[in-house]
């Protein structure tokens, strides 16, 4: 019998056990399913669940429906055995709570799809310096594997070994060769569409001015911020920039009074609290303030700050159906706002 209380629907359930019934072998290429109306007596549903069901498992091309016959499991060639590989570098040197927790939702998002398709998962961590010195070496380590899916953009010397030969899924939002991308799928978070949704959300508050504090000088948050401010145009937003890292005099911190604030490195939100503390300023009260994180790690602060999820659970999820080949899937997800005490509009502007 199917579960009336789950989240998932029936038809989704059905479809799960069925396709977990192949993947593990349970279910054999050839094998004629049973009918639709004792499908429906033996998990206690209605027939157009079962048909639903049915048709969804044909989509993903799992089985053949053949009128008058019945269904029957097709002789496919999907991975039964995917690799998340980590480079054990990136790992060894998590300093923020904030990379850590996101490290983890992307693999609980991996594992869970990795159990509900029936599918082996396992993983690797591979220091990047070794790998680029000898990527033969670390390619037989991981040439078993049917499918490979890769934490970051490192450890491309790896990826190369296996350009035409394995699916190739990356969870990379920052840079890529274009060799790469032709020889890889990448996913990421829909960054520029979120940077437009959080800066309508602004204007819907009543907000003319943006401010995007910077916590770091890195490449990669330079690049986050240019692409903050390229939305901005579009919605004729004014847009100042910050630098809050060294030994930025406190001072400097009372532009962000009166506007809508961006930290653009949100594992260092508590940092950015403490100065703003040292300035005599309290997010939420002088300020509207937001990030872009998982949000995990935000429980600690007050007054708790508005963010874009970054949804990395949900990108595990994708990363694993790329690596299957299934279909229905998409390379770009979407954050969602959640409105923290700080995103709010002070009473006092």
């Amino acid at each position: 019998m199917l579960d009336n209380q789950k989240r998932s629907t029936l038809t989704a359930q059905l479809v799960e056990k069925i396709r977990s019934d192949i993947r593990s072998g349970v279910l054999a290429p050839g094998a004629k399913l049973p009918g639709e109306r004792m499908l429906a007596e033996k998990y206690g549903i209605c027939r157009v669940t079962v048909i639903s069901a049915l048709n969804r498992l044909e989509e993903e091309g799992l089985i053949d429906r053949i009128p008058q016959r019945g269904s029957f499991v097709k002789d496919h060639s999907l991975p039964a055995k995917v690799l998340l590989v980590c480079p054990s570098e990136q790992i060894g040197q998590f300093n923020e709570l904030e990379q850590t927790f996101c490290f983890f939702e992307f693999h609980r998002g991996i594992l869970t799809e990795a159990m509900e398709q029936g599918v082996s998962l396992g993983i690797e961590c591979i220091p990047c310096h070794e790998c680029e010195a000898n990527p033969k070496k670390f390619a037989k380590l991981v040439e078993e594997y049917d499918a490979l899916v890769f934490l970051t953009e490192a450890l491309g010397e790896l990826r190369r070994e296996f350009y035409g030969k394995k699916r190739l899924v990356v969870n990379a939002p920052r840079y890529f060769s274009a060799e790469d991308a032709e020889n890889s799928i990448y996913l990421s978070y829909d960054q520029y569409k979120a940077f437009y949704d959080l800066q309508v959300k602004a204007r819907e508050l009543g907000w003319n001015k943006c401010t995007v504090v910077m916590m770091t000088d890195e490449p990669w948050f330079k690049e986050r911020c240019r692409r903050f401010c390229h939305e901005a145009e579009k919605l004729a937003m004014e847009v100042e920039v910050i630098n809050c890292f060294e030994d930025t005099p406190a001072n400097i911190l009372h532009r962000c009074r009166g506007t809508f604030v961006f930290c653009n490195h949100t594992g260092l939100f508590n940092v950015f609290y403490r100065k703003c503390r040292e300035a005599g300023l309290v997010p939420g009260k002088d300020f509207a303030l937001s990030g872009l994180c998982t949000g995990l790690t935000l429980t600690n602060l007050d007054p708790l700050p508005g963010f874009l999820k970054i949804p990395q659970y949900e990108l595990g999820r994708e990363a694993m159906r790329w690596a299957l080949g299934l279909p229905g899937t998409q390379t770009k997800l979407d954050t969602t706002i959640v409105e923290g005490k700080t995103i709010k509009k002070p009473e006092i502007f």
